[in-house]
């Protein structure tokens, strides 16, 4: 069904506030961070941030969803690049390329988390939301690397669950020094290491 112009304008107002509050939040952290700063990075005033979020806290949790949906098309682009030919060398390079590229546009993000968790009310609600948030990217990770093994790429032993949470725990410890010490994110090193896992 074609979406109307007030579609499209609501729409666009929602991604130009995500971009916006990702970047703020980055910058400021979340307890710092206004809704007002936020509006105005995305060129709107408070009234256009409460037609769409209740509160700031509504909008951070509908932010996480949004960065989920950024790695939406990680798999499309594997299996594309499979049919192509690569190895497994190469699509595992891919895929840490892509997680430092990720990674990359908001490094100081996992500190928005800290500050989210250490000023909440309620922490046993937020742990859980974040929880989930862990969930879906190790269901994630999981099942590209059994993609990877259902087609012969690595052997069928591999305890992929087990690597998946070993990766998320080493991205978090890289993206804590890089931002940090200035500790360099690089794919390559990662991608040397997902290799050794997958041995």
């Amino acid at each position: 069904m074609r979406k109307n112009k007030f579609q499209l304008r609501s729409e666009a107002t929602y991604e130009k506030l995500m971009t916006a509050g990702e970047e703020v939040f980055c910058e400021r952290g979340f307890s710092s961070a206004t809704i007002d700063e936020i509006s105005s990075r995305a060129g709107y005033t408070r009234g256009a941030f409460y037609a769409q979020f209740e509160s700031k806290e509504v909008f951070f949790r509908r932010l996480i969803e949004y960065r989920q949906q950024m790695r939406a098309d990680t798999h499309d682009l594997l299996e594309q690049r499979f049919r192509a030919g690569a190895t497994l060398p190469e699509l595992v390079s891919f895929l840490a390329e892509g997680l430092v590229a990720y990674i990359e546009k908001s490094p100081e993000w996992i500190f928005v988390y800290i500050d989210y968790f250490m000023q909440a009310e309620d922490r046993d609600a937020v742990q859980k939301l974040f929880k989930a948030y862990y969930e879906s990217w190790i269901a994630e990770t999981k099942g590209n690397l059994e993609w990877l093994r259902d087609k012969g790429l690595i052997a069928r032993e591999v305890n992929t669950l087990e690597i998946a949470e070993q990766l998320y725990a080493l991205l978090d410890g890289y993206i804590t020094h890089y931002n940090l010490y200035g500790k360099p994110l690089e794919g390559s090193k990662i991608a040397g290491f997902i290799l050794k896992l997958l041995q």
